[in-house]
């Protein structure tokens, strides 16, 4: 397996890591993440941008991004991509996830589970959903979904 871990870029210009005080994992209190969200409400700041960051033995660090909302406020555009006029999220979320792979004998064998880690930019009237699988930290996918309802 893979480290995998969450890095949030906030309003005021910092940067929140996943596993890095005060957002480390502490047995009995609430997760990194439930954390983070304690601080944005109490300082009343917001996330910009969220990406995965993945490690593995002998290898380079792997990066993987959301659409980022850092636009200059003046101009409205994105500080990196001058050309994008970009669109803000109402919401940032991360979250784990494991899917059975199945087995191809008579039995149909459950396999395993496959853990992934995904972050999700919520807009009006879609979600945009990023998986990074959590075995080689090879792989991510992007999927797109229409919101039913609006996001809260």
């Amino acid at each position: 397996m893979v480290k995998a871990k969450w890095l949030a870029s906030l309003s005021d210009g910092a940067m929140a890591i996943e596993g890095t005080p005060p957002f480390d994992v502490i047995p009995g209190e609430l997760s990194p993440w439930l954390r983070l969200q304690e601080h944005l409400t109490a300082s009343g700041l917001h996330i910009t941008g969220l990406r995965i960051q993945v490690e593995k033995p002998g290898e380079s660090i792997k990066t993987y991004n959301l659409p980022s909302y850092r636009a200059d406020t003046l101009s409205g555009k994105h500080e990196r991509w001058q050309f994008i006029q970009p669109m803000q999220p109402l919401s940032y979320n991360y979250g784990r996830v494991a899917e059975a792979s199945w087995g191809g004998g008579r039995a149909g064998a459950i396999r395993g589970r496959v853990p992934h880690i995904f972050i999700c930019a919520e807009y009006e009237t879609f979600t945009v959903y990023l998986f990074v699988d959590q075995i080689e930290g090879a792989e991510s996918w992007v999927v797109v979904r229409e919101n039913t309802t609006r996001p809260s």
